[in-house]
């Protein structure tokens, strides 16, 4: 297969611009395809301005050319890959593929988007050279942030073809590849359509609205916040009923076939144009308030079909559950409960974790890895069946399904009376998978290019390490006069082989090559990982351990969601209402010596950060030599929203960004604060990585990953190619700044904002803080500062700001409601 550089997107439609958005974002050449060009253009202009938004950066456009088959369809021939993506309609795809098949270049990869439809009906009408190069390419709506992408190619489809695509997919496009095979719905929505469709039935069944629903199989048990009924919607009603009909339709021989014929309430729904959010209603509308101000959401009434005020929940034992952090222990508890929530979710977990055992020979190959990865990376759950089914305790839970009567599948009590009594375990450094069909374990299949923490943490690297620091010592004896050294001492090993240093939430682990790995796995914050002391000790130890274990380097990172959220509130308002201006600054400047030690440190740091990175998060990862970020970075300095400015080196390395950023220009020492001083007053927060450059948190040396999977070790990597010649950066006493002249139009301009009702006074006063920060209120305009004197600026105005009525009102608001204060 030649590479892809080109490709053509047929179909403008909801689906087909986003795929074609996400092609741009991965740098591809787009052509994307309608009727005429106008509704290519049309649908071009509604991926533009989708939320949340299909492009990393609004320039990403300008990759798109929109086009009309009526008028351009010789160009098709341009494309290196042709991706149909036009509504479910197997006569429709038929029809067009028979049309552009003429056009369509000898070296292309042809493909089709669907959720479901054969793969072999909708090739019929391509030419035998055609099908060689024919694949089934299943994105996730949507395409740019659900990493799945089912790959199903047809019995004819060139082996090498399908393996460059699947490489191609992944390392370009960032995708999460699962080949399925060519069966009804193939693998991610064989499963969750199951599941959706019968919450909806025992909701019904047994009394609840879809808010309860909702309520208990959204976060409670590791499913997306949309949970069930706000998922259809979003979805659109009018896609799940024809993807449940079509499933009806196809599946004949499944015992439950039944459970996907569309339900009267469905049909009901979309035949009144209730399609979910696209319309504003489906099981749930949003409608304008009566006064006109604002909107409310109302509940659908699966009875009665009427909207209604959403009720309270009925549950209140919910409150405790979420308390629990581990999604493992809370589902063991939750599904052995004999309450109503407890009865109904046995039922949820059960009849799912029935149904994919049963077709997992028939959807995935037999492969328990495969199956669980489709339902992750597609529907966005914590654990995958098989993996919620070793939280449960395989042998209670299938007790428990037995007296609800389910039948579970004959190969699983087999297994379980075999002696196997999960589906997943460790085998010294390797994860092991049972297959059923043999009752045997076997390796996980590996994920390309991903770096397995968890085989890390058993001490996989350092079994490496030991075996080369003996072979070292060897060749070492050979080449000195000297008697033979001996071989490298035990490293001790707290309680993983793997791990050399672990806090709560936080551990330093060795990689292989010699690379370090501080992770973090905040114990309170699983989801959000804040900077708090037990961080910052791991952080303070790890250039000491880097040395006694000869490591090479450092790598930030871990496999979470989100890479840091800032620092513990909480801790910083129990600091705040000490009243004591001089502990705040000295835990500042603890924090500011933490980063300072890794910087100047006699090896590379590399931050890996993904997702959520604010505050000291970003603060972190700006200190480091490089940044690996994953394509998906949502990242700013937003500690004016709780009323502080920066206090780890964020105001300095912004400084100091927009300084180097603006040398070439030449503009004086006043734009370069003032871009500085905009970013971090305004609390700026990039939506990619691509924008993060744009606003100086990416420095041209750094790199965006776009494949999740992938970025870690590319961070590792990173690591290895700066230590063959580090030098710790010195540090700088070249940052001329605008002084006192400077600080006089900063204040200005923070004065205009107030008077036009644009900021509070708190807003204000935090504005002067920053200004003084940037400016040096006693300097002469030009005048050079050194890193450290800006730091001592930023403790000094982040104390006084902590001490403050109206920051510790923010501070608690946030940790509250998660929103942040005006006040």
């Amino acid at each position: 297969m030649n590479e892809i550089h080109k490709a053509a997107v047929l179909g403008a439609g909801v689906m087909g611009a986003q795929i074609a958005a996400h092609l741009a974002n991965a740098g591809l050449e787009v052509l994307l395809f309608d009727l005429d060009e106008e509704t290519a253009r049309k649908g071009l202009a509604r991926a533009a301005e989708i939320k949340p938004a299909a492009f990393y950066e609004r320039s990403g456009l300008r990759k798109i050319e929109a086009l009309g088959i009526d008028g351009s369809l010789s160009r098709i021939a341009e494309a290196d890959w042709v991706c149909e993506a036009i509504p479910e309609r197997l006569d429709w795809k038929r029809k067009l593929f028979a049309q552009v098949r003429p056009h369509i270049a000898e070296r292309a990869v042809v493909s089709t988007n669907t959720s479901g439809l054969p793969a072999a009906d909708v090739a019929s009408v391509l030419d035998a050279a055609q099908r060689r190069r024919f694949l089934v390419t299943h994105f996730f709506n949507p395409p740019r942030y659900l990493r799945l992408l089912e790959l199903v190619p047809l019995k004819e489809t060139d082996p090498e073809v399908f393996e460059a695509f699947r490489e191609f997919a992944e390392a370009a496009l960032g995708k999460a590849v699962v080949a399925a095979r060519d069966t009804p719905n193939f693998i991610a929505n064989r499963v969750g359509v199951h599941g959706v469709m019968r919450t909806l039935q025992l909701a019904r069944e047994t009394g609840l609205s879809v808010v309860d629903a909702d309520q208990l199989t959204g976060t409670l048990i590791g499913r997306p916040k949309s949970a069930t009924f706000r998922t259809a919607d979003v979805v659109g009603l009018d896609t799940l009923l024809h993807v449940t009909q079509a499933t009806y339709e196809a599946c004949a021989g499944d015992p439950w076939r039944e459970v996907f014929r569309p339900p009267e309430c469905l049909t009901k729904l979309v035949e009144r144009g209730s399609l979910g959010q696209k319309a504003s209603e489906g099981f749930y509308r949003k409608e304008r308030k009566a006064s006109g101000k604002g909107s409310r959401i109302l509940a659908l009434d699966l009875e009665t079909l009427d909207y209604g005020e959403i009720p309270k929940s009925r549950f209140g034992s919910l409150q405790i559950w979420r308390r629990w952090k581990d999604t493992g222990r809370r589902l063991n508890s939750l599904f052995y409960e004999e309450d109503q929530a407890g009865a109904f979710l046995a039922r949820v977990l059960g009849e799912t974790l029935v149904y994919a055992s049963y077709h997992l020979d028939e959807i995935a190959g037999g492969r328990i890895e495969v199956l669980d990865r489709a339902m992750r990376w597609g529907f966005l759950w914590e654990l995958g069946p098989f993996e919620v089914w070793d939280a449960l305790d395989p042998l209670r839970a299938s007790r428990r399904m037995r007296d609800l009567g389910l039948q579970v599948p004959d190969k699983v009590l087999a297994a379980l009376d075999a002696g196997m009594e999960r589906f997943y375990r460790w085998n010294g450094f390797a994860r092991e998978v049972l297959d059923l069909k043999d009752l045997r374990y076997g390796p996980v299949e590996a994920i390309p290019g991903c770096l397995d923490l968890g085989a890390c943490r058993r001490g996989a690297a350092l079994e490496e390490q030991e075996r080369q620091a003996t072979r070292e010592s060897a060749r070492d004896a050979q080449r000195d006069s000297g008697p033979a050294p001996g071989p490298r001492p035990p490293v001790p090993r707290p309680q993983e082989k793997g791990v050399l240093y672990r806090s709560w939430s936080a551990s330093l682990i060795q990689l292989p090559g010699d690379v370090g790995c501080v992770e973090f796995h905040s114990v309170l914050q699983p989801l959000l990982h804040p900077v708090d002391r037990s961080i910052i000790e791991v952080l303070l130890e790890a250039p000491r351990l880097v040395r006694q274990y000869g490591l090479r380097g450092l790598v930030i990172s871990h496999e979470g969601e989100h890479f840091c959220a800032g620092a513990n509130l909480q801790m910083i308002l129990e600091l705040a209402k000490s009243g004591d201006a001089a502990t705040v600054e000295e835990v500042a400047a603890l924090f500011q010596n933490c980063l300072l030690g890794l910087r100047r440190a006699d090896f590379p740091v590399v931050a890996a950060p993904f997702g959520f990175c604010f505050g000291g998060g970003l603060e972190l990862a700006m200190a480091c030599d490089r940044i690996v970020a994953h394509a998906e970075l949502y990242a700013g300095l937003v500690e004016a929203g709780v009323g502080v400015v920066p206090a780890g080196g964020g105001c300095l390395r912004m400084l100091a960004r927009w300084i180097d950023r603006l040398q070439e220009r030449r503009p004086g020492p006043f734009p370069p604060a003032q871009k500085a001083f905009e970013t971090v007053a305004f609390a700026k927060i990039c939506t990619s990585a691509a924008e993060a450059r744009r606003f100086g948190f990416l420095v041209p040396e750094d790199r965006i990953e776009i494949n999740r999977h992938r970025q870690l070790e590319h961070a590792r990597r990173q690591v290895l190619e700066l230590a063959e010649d580090y030098q710790a950066p010195e540090e700088r006493e070249d940052l001329p700044l605008p002084g006192r002249g400077g600080l006089l139009a900063m204040r200005l301009a923070v004065e205009g904002f107030l008077k036009a009702g644009k900021i509070s006074e708190h807003d204000a006063l935090i504005g002067a803080a920053l200004a003084r920060i940037f400016c040096g209120e006693a300097l002469v305009a030009g005048t050079c500062d050194t890193e450290a004197d800006v730091l001592a600026r930023e403790r000094r105005e982040f104390a006084e700001l902590c001490l403050t009525e109206r920051t510790q009102q923010r501070l608690e608001h946030m940790l509250k409601t998660g929103r942040p204060l005006r006040n």
